[in-house]
This record gives structure tokens, sequence and C-alpha cells, in this order.
């Protein structure tokens, strides 16, 4: 449990924590998704894909937006369906857009990452999953210790799926858990017993994919200290490489479905940072290493070694050990991070369908972003990956004054007075009691975001 008073020159933790506890966005990415324009054309995206260095590195990010069933949590892009005829149908519409990036890319591109989101990626048949690994491979090289990953549903994992993905190369499976309390898989419609995902993990152990990963979300219906220790521990018993932590972001304004959730049931402020207090103090017990905002690791798993090497970075998929510059994002609603911006492919299946049958690429909406976007796109992410940032080598990396980083001083100076962080010879560094306001101290680089905002999640 939070401490209170004893701590941080004796201020009250929880009521600083609770002052600071508006939404704010997740920084997955800067600018974030909500300031990207209609007015970028497809046209701008070609060229961005263009001109991507030759012998350079990429990632690919692949989504897949079909469930058999909506979970009232989720905030992804899904597409409910019963049928599996729709989810043949896009992956040869997958198949197109593959081919019309390729055909855009310089010599020698080779792949060091690839991901499947969703939606749910493991709602493919193995036929299907071979197909397009059977694509991708003969228009992209993928790099011998590239990092393949697929977004998993525990209820629809079989040896069989299992064994495809090992022979197509993945070697990390992550598996959206949430919570293991029966009351609290019934409130958000997403029931999956502790066996069902024991045995998912176990097919893809016996299949030779040793790197899982369990998202756990806190802040959901009706948990409380005693069921969510539980279930924390119950994670642990499946010997996870990665234990991701989120919070629960309640935006029915967003997300309609989410009105399903009885807001009545939902954990206060103070609950929710005991949960987290809780899941942490159990995790660090049990020697995973605390990484970001969110995430527990093992020594041996390749997210701390780039951790303890300052080399983690962070865009969609959350904290990631990728490095490399640019990421296409293929599927509808799926977004690419380029050098010199972002991209967003459409929303629509229909339309989706249409821009690539007339051989063009399906983009929807995006951003050119400028040398100050750039700056505080560095200064964000090394707060976000690593607490603290030295301004003064981002002033000398960027050639600029410090009087042009700061864009809500007045944050800042609050931030320093309620001990959030300490400023020392331009070294800005958070607190470790505060390091739930991470995505706070963040906003104050970013020009773009005001308090007043109803589009994010809570910062808490």
């Amino acid at each position: 449990m939070i401490k209170t008073a004893a701590t941080n020159n004796n201020l009250d933790i929880n009521n600083i924590l609770s002052k600071y506890s508006y939404q704010v966005p997740r920084y997955t990415s800067y600018p974030t998704a909500p300031h990207f324009s209609d007015n970028i054309t497809e046209k701008d995206n070609r060229k961005l894909i263009s001109d991507i260095k030759p012998n350079s590195s990429i990632s690919l990010y692949f989504h897949i937006p079909f469930c058999e069933k909506m979970c009232w949590y989720c905030g992804c892009a899904t597409r409910i369906t019963q049928r599996y005829s729709p989810v043949e149908n896009y992956i040869h519409l997958l198949a197109r857009e593959i081919r019309q990036v390729k055909s855009l890319l310089a010599d020698n591109i080779t792949v060091s990452h690839i991901h499947f989101g969703g939606g749910t990626p493991t709602i493919l048949s193995p036929k299907d999953t071979d197909y397009l690994f059977k694509i991708i491979r003969e228009n992209f090289t993928i790099q011998d210790d590239a990092e393949i990953a697929i977004e998993g549903d525990p209820r629809n994992i079989t040896a069989e799926k299992t064994k495809s993905y090992k022979d197509n190369g993945v070697n990390r499976m992550s598996f959206g858990v949430q919570d293991f309390d029966i009351k609290v898989q019934e409130a958000i419609n997403r029931v999956q017993p502790f066996e069902v995902v024991y045995d998912a993990i176990k097919n893809c152990r016996d299949s030779g994919i040793d790197a899982i990963n369990i998202d756990l979300i806190y802040g959901l219906p009706f948990q409380n200290l005693k069921n969510f220790e539980r279930g924390v521990n119950y994670a642990l018993l499946l010997k996870p490489s990665r234990i991701a932590l989120f919070g629960y972001a309640h935006v029915p304004w967003m997300k309609k479905h989410m009105k399903m959730i009885d807001e009545s049931a939902l954990p206060d402020t103070n609950l929710r940072l005991e949960l987290f207090e809780k899941a942490t103090e159990i995790l660090l017990e049990n020697n995973y290493k605390k990484i970001g905002l969110d995430h527990f690791v093992r020594e041996d798993d390749s997210m701390y070694q780039s951790y303890i090497n300052n080399k983690l970075h962070r865009n969609f998929q959350g904290y990631t050990t990728d490095s490399a510059k640019n990421l296409i994002g293929l599927g509808i609603t799926s977004i690419s991070q380029f050098e010199d911006g972002f991209m967003q492919n459409l929303t629509s299946i229909k339309k989706y369908e249409e821009r690539l049958l007339n051989k063009e690429l399906p983009t929807n909406r995006g951003i050119i972003i400028s040398k100050n976007d750039k700056i505080q796109r560095d200064i964000i992410e090394k707060i976000m990956c690593n607490y603290e940032v030295n301004l003064n080598n981002v002033i000398k990396d960027w050639d600029i004054s410090i009087d042009n980083i700061f864009q809500n001083t007045e944050l800042l100076n609050d931030l320093i007075k309620d001990k959030v962080i300490s400023m020392d010879n331009n070294i800005i560094t958070i607190n470790k009691d505060m390091y739930p306001l991470v995505r706070i101290v963040a906003s104050i680089f970013d020009e773009y975001f005001t308090a007043s905002e109803k589009r994010h999640s809570s910062a808490v």
C-alpha cells in the first residue's frame, strides 16, 4: 500500500498523485494520434516510405482487427465476427498492401521486428498464418535475430496454431489475460479460467516459443487488493518473461461498448494506486525488474538489457527493444512511424479494399513533423523510458537553446514545488514515489496538449 506523510519530505503522496490525476496522453508517439491531420495525402505516405534510406532496417506492424466476441474494457480497433470468411478475405488484402509497400522501398531494406496486433491475431487459421508469412518473406528480408511477436487470445490457441507460429519464426507470444478473478472477468465480458491460459502457454512452450508476455489490467470493475493480489500470483505461476501492468482507461464517450461496464464497480483513484502498488511490490519481490511506466521483466529478457544500456524505446506497441527509426503499419487503422512523420491507414475495411484494388496506399490521416517536434519527441521518449532526461545532451545534440525546450513552465514549476521532479544542472529526474506521474512530467514538453482535453486516460 502507498505510504503517506512518511516519505518525500513528509508530503502526502496520495494527495499529490490525486492532484495530477487528470487525462493525459500515453505518449506512444509524439505528436500524439489525436493531432494527426486529414489533410495528409496518399502521396505524402508514398514519399515517407520511399525516403527510407537504403541498407537500413525497418519494423513491420500488422493489424488483425477481428475478434469473436467484444471485451467491454477494450480500447483497440476491432470488428466482431462469427464467420471466418471476412478474416480470410482480409488476409488477401494485407498481401496486396505488403506488395505495394515493398514496391516503394529502397534496396537492401531489412526487417528487425515484426509485431501482430489486433483485434485478435490468433484468430487466423494455421493455413492463413502460413500464407501471410509466405507473402511477408517473399517481399522482405527478415534479419536472423529479428523479434517476431504475436498478441494472442488464450481462448483460441491450439497446438496446431503454435506449431505454425514456431515454423514461421515467431519467437514471442503476448497474452491479454487482464485478470484471473471470475467476477471481474464476467464484468468485462472476458471469461477465461486459469486452466485455459495455462494450456495456451504450455502449447507455446511445447512448440519451442519460450518468450511469453502477460498483460494484466488494474482498475477493472470489482477488483480489490485481495483478488488482484491473487491474480498477480497466478500470473507468476506461469513464469512469463514480461508482465505488463496497464491501467484501465474508461472512455465510454470514445468506446461505446464500455457503457456495458458498471461504473459504480470501478475502483476509485486511491484503490487504483493501491492495486498498482501491491502488484509492483509482489513482482519486485519475485525478481522482476520494473521498466518504464508499466512493464516488469526478468533479468534475462532482452527488454531489461535494453533498459540498463539506455537503449529502450517506446512506440505504438508500448515499450520496445526495437531501435529501427521507421515502423510501417499494415492493415486498417495501423499507424506507421517514420523519421519525418506518422501515417495512419483507413478505418473502414470497405474503403481499405477499394484503395488497394485501385493500387493506392490506404492512407487516412497523418502528420509531417518539424524539427521542434523531433526534439520534443526525443525528450518525451527519454522521460517515458528512463524517468530522467539530461537536457544538456538535448541542447548539444540538436544545437538549440534551453529556452526553446519547455512548453509548459507553469507545470514545470508546480512539479518541482510538489517534489514530483527535481531539476539540477538541467537534468530532470522524477522522484521515485512519483513514477506513476511520468506521463504528467512528459506533458511539460508537449506543445499540443492542454489539461482540458477529454480524449485520454487518467494519469493514475
